[in-house]
């Protein structure tokens, strides 16, 4: 299993979602209300950055076939070997500013030709080279604990909305609020 926590803006995740999806040849599939719908990340802007109704966001080869119809009782996205993508947006919460965390998860499965896990690993790696600042500190603002976060990484356009008095937070309904390290 590998993770990649990240602070980035909409239009940040569209182009790490993109330069990705190019590199590895994948496409997507988003999850609306109850169904899915194919979309293709390597389009800027993108399905998942145009609309609002999308709870999670998948990645998946070309190569891969797909049970026709495509809908939630034929799909299985874990078992499928499909990278696993919430996306964090901005959302207005009893007057402040919340930037919400983008979550992507992968896993290595034996009976799968190829390798999400080792693939979003790879990606992290690329991205703490030029495009994302690794290290942020979370506080709990009703208990007041603390912690530092090694793994969650944030882009230039959120460290500018955290200047700018935008919070960080990983659901909007969370207690912990982060901030960078440095």
């Amino acid at each position: 299993m590998s993770d990649l926590d990240i602070f980035v803006s909409r239009t940040d995740l569209d182009r790490i979602l993109h330069d990705f999806a190019i590199h590895r040849d994948l496409r997507g599939a988003l999850q609306v209300r109850e169904g899915y719908e194919l979309y293709d990340p390597t389009q800027v802007p993108s399905e998942l950055t145009k609309r609002n109704d999308v709870s999670l966001a998948f990645l998946f080869p070309n190569s891969q076939v797909l049970p026709v119809p495509v809908h939630k009782e034929t799909i299985m996205p874990r078992f499928m070997g499909w990278m696993h993508v919430r996306p964090g947006h901005l959302v207005e919460r009893d007057g402040k500013r919340i930037l919400l965390m983008t979550s992507i998860q992968a896993e290595d499965r034996q009976e799968l030709p190829f390798r999400p896990a080792t693939w979003l690993r790879a990606l992290k790696k690329k991205l703490g080279e030029s495009a994302i600042r690794f290290g942020t500190n979370g506080v709990n603002v009703v208990h007041g604990d603390s912690a530092v976060y090694k793994d969650i990484g944030y882009s230039e356009t959120a460290l500018q909305l955290y200047r700018e008095g935008v919070i960080w937070k990983q659901f909007i309904v969370d207690n912990v609020e982060f901030f960078p390290s440095d």
